[in-house]
């Protein structure tokens, strides 16, 4: 794009246009409500990050899928949150082990061991060093899976696919609480 739009705004050929570089967070916000259609003409789109509060959480996030992983990964850098990584339930509970976490993003469908054993497992092993808030990150929105989670151990719970301002929420509210 050069540097004068008007003659693009004009045409009506874009709804929205986006400088460079374009920032995830502010991609998938815009993407976001131009799908709702409340996003007012002309704003200019930057990251939230400036105006977010940062709060001090260790991270780990159990996820078996590659492109999962690198989606809540990707959000939580936007966000300015560094994190750590478990392929499944099994390695996830030997980094809590290792490990000084204080909110895990635990996905329940995995192989070797699903998030509702190493839930109860985290649970087990962290009576004296203190517990972690887990957050369940699942595909499965049916009715009694949130129940599930929550009587295995879990804080609260996401359903898939999430947005970066169910990611936001979760950070806003466990993180004034353990941050």
């Amino acid at each position: 794009l050069g540097t004068d739009l008007a003659p693009i705004q004009e045409r009506g050929l874009f709804k929205e246009i986006m400088l460079k570089p374009i920032k995830y967070a502010a991609l998938a916000d815009l993407l976001e409500n131009t799908l709702k259609g409340n996003l007012p003409k002309g704003k200019e789109h930057t990251s939230q990050n400036e105006e977010e509060e940062i709060f001090d959480l260790r991270i780990l996030v159990v996820e078996d899928n590659m492109v999962n992983q690198k989606l809540i990964k990707r959000v939580l850098e936007k966000l300015g949150y560094q994190i750590e990584l478990a392929d499944n339930g099994s390695i996830g509970v030997e980094k809590v082990k290792e490990g000084n976490f204080n909110l895990i993003f635990m996905d329940v469908q995995m192989p070797v061991m699903n998030g509702l054993d190493a839930t109860r497992m985290i649970r087990k092993i962290s009576l004296e060093s203190g517990q972690p808030t887990i957050i369940a990150m699942t595909a499965n929105a049916i009715e009694g899976d949130k129940e599930m989670c929550l009587k295995a151990g879990m804080d609260d719970y996401v359903s898939k696919p999430f947005t970066i301002k169910d990611i936001r929420a979760v950070l806003h509210k466990y993180g004034q609480q353990i941050g």
